[in-house]
């Protein structure tokens, strides 16, 4: 059976050298021979083409001079060697337009074809006598480079396997035998042939031990490992048998003691009932607490929940109340100069310039309503776009120089409170298809942080606003000169409900809601750079941008 089981593994193993040498010798001899046959085609392609050359050279002038004598016989000779050339198949003189003679088989496919000029000098004067049409063939190149390739596949298959052979030879003779011997010791290894060592028949050399020599040594020095295994297994058996005995006087005493637990055991089981039943009870009021636990733990989720709720409603009624506010103050100032010009009127007491003053001061706040109103508007739609992810906001077309003039002008009555001058750095008629709100929404955001956070609503300062327009991107470069962001509070400015001012009303929404303006509605980038006790650096790309009007460009 082991002999069998062994012839069978060295078939297997031999087929599989002898798949793989071939599989690559057919891999390389395909590769070499497709490698030779383009090569020798170009060859002969070139060493045909140059018969075109060849005939200009030294045929043209032979025919000319035939032709100019009109010797037929030599004329038809001359055409004939002309079909010596390499590849050249066809040769056809054509006088006026019409064949006057040909040699060869005219081709039709897989041909080239030359036309050159019969010229005849006599006296140094060049006579035209006609044409004289050349054809080559490449379809014999194919068949001939075939049987070529055909014959060096052959040779090289030859060969490989000729080495193949060899190799099998050598390698059944240096390895797979020896493996085999292996294999074959290591079945038969057992407890009657430890003392036989395992030897390979072979020449050993002992300064330069090979692969087979370490395995063969390995497989020795297990022998002798399983052999001392064995005495030292000896040795133990002896030691158990005297730790046997012991165990037996140790079984008599324990006996004895299990007699004595036995006894404490009875005692024992009184003792756990009288426990068991104060555990009971113990539990009981456990289960009375963690009843009472969960209880306070819903109501703690629970205002929790109404914690964060009345926290957001705070911040939605912050950011509301400065445009609501301010129109409604618009409106009160706008319903009493309309009640004391209606007086005037009433009285007929009413003066041109009075009038007049009415007209341009209802004008100025009828824009300040309408625009506080707009913004009170977007900052709905803002909150409810936050809300849900997404932007909903009508796009127009506008200017936006002159749109941030009217954000700052809605925020008059804020602004004048304090010394901060607003500079505003922005080319004139750059007219945008965009979202007005959204603009409004980042100045507004953006200079009353400012105003509460970098000036504390009192100090002087500057802020700076300037627009570069580009490629369907503005860049809003936005600073002021005020207190500054600490390092601490930088990374998390743009978390909601996140204020360093909410003992003086601060929602810390606002720049969470530009933030998310930025990123969902213009798809930009808002970067911010500040060093606390000097200022504050935004840099705001906003994309999407159509420019309706650009004086940049």
């Amino acid at each position: 059976m082991d002999i069998h089981t062994n012839k069978i593994n060295d078939k297997r193993l031999t087929i599989k050298l002898i798949a793989y040498l071939f599989l690559f010798s057919m891999i390389y001899t395909l590769v070499y021979s497709v490698i030779d046959f383009n090569t020798k085609y170009n060859e002969e392609v070139k060493k045909i083409d140059d018969s075109f050359s060849q005939i200009e050279k030294t045929v043209l002038e032979q025919l000319a001079l035939s032709l100019w004598q009109m010797d037929d016989t030599q004329l038809k000779i001359q055409l004939n060697s002309t079909l010596k050339f390499r590849g050249v198949v066809f040769v056809e003189i054509i006088e006026k337009g019409k064949a006057l003679i040909s040699v060869g088989v005219k081709q039709s496919t897989d041909f080239k074809e030359s036309v050159f000029d019969l010229q005849y000098y006599a006296s140094n004067v060049s006579n035209n006598l006609g044409l004289v049409r050349v054809q080559v063939s490449y379809s014999n190149i194919t068949k001939h480079l075939w049987g070529d390739i055909s014959n060096l596949a052959i040779s090289e298959l030859l060969k490989f396997l000729i080495l193949t052979f060899l190799l099998l030879v050598v390698v059944h003779n240096l390895i797979i035998k020896h493996l085999l011997t292996m294999a074959d010791y290591a079945k038969k290894l057992n407890i009657e042939h430890l003392n036989k060592p395992l030897e390979l028949n072979r020449d050993k050399n002992q300064d330069k031990p090979d692969v087979l020599d370490n395995v063969s040594e390995a497989i020795n020095q297990m022998r002798k490992n399983i052999l001392a295994g064995i005495g030292q297994m000896e040795i133990v058996q002896e030691k158990l048998s005297i730790s046997n005995k012991t165990m037996e006087n140790e079984i008599v005493d324990k006996v004895k003691a299990q007699n004595e637990i036995k006894v404490l055991n009875e005692e024992l089981e009184q003792k756990v009932y009288d426990r068991t039943k104060a555990l009971e009870k113990s539990n009981e009021e456990l289960q009375k607490t963690l009843y009472d636990l969960k209880k306070m733990q819903n109501q703690l989720i629970h205002s929790e929940k109404m914690a964060s709720l009345g926290g957001l409603v705070a911040g939605i009624a912050h950011e509301i109340n400065t445009p609501v506010g301010m129109g409604l103050t618009g409106i009160t100032h706008f319903l009493e100069i309309s009640k004391d010009i209606k007086k005037l009127y009433s009285a007929d007491n009413l003066s041109e310039e009075e009038f007049r003053e009415y007209l341009n001061i209802s004008n100025d706040l009828a824009k300040s309503i309408n625009i506080n109103l707009v913004r009170a508007a977007d900052l709905i739609k803002s909150f409810k776009q936050v809300a849900v992810d997404q932007s909903s906001e009508a796009k127009r077309v506008f200017n936006l120089g002159t749109y941030i003039h009217e954000i700052l002008a809605s925020m008059k009555n804020i602004t004048k409170k304090s010394n901060i001058e607003i500079e505003i750095d922005c080319k004139e008629n750059l007219i945008i298809s965009s979202y007005p709100g959204a603009f409004s929404q980042i100045i507004t955001n953006l200079v009353m942080n400012s105003y509460y956070h970098g000036f504390n609503e009192t100090n002087s300062g500057t802020i700076n606003i300037k627009i570069i327009s580009k490629h369907n991107s503005v860049i809003l470069k936005y600073s002021d000169d005020g207190k500054g962001i600490k390092k601490a509070d930088l990374p998390k400015i743009y978390n909601p409900f996140y204020t360093t001012n909410r003992e003086k009303g601060g929602s810390g929404l606002g720049m969470n809601i530009l933030y998310n303006i930025i990123k969902t509605t213009f798809m930009g980038e808002i970067e911010c750079v500040s060093v606390e006790n000097e200022g504050v650096n935004f840099t705001i790309e906003l994309n999407g941008i159509e420019f309706v009007r650009n004086n940049n460009e």
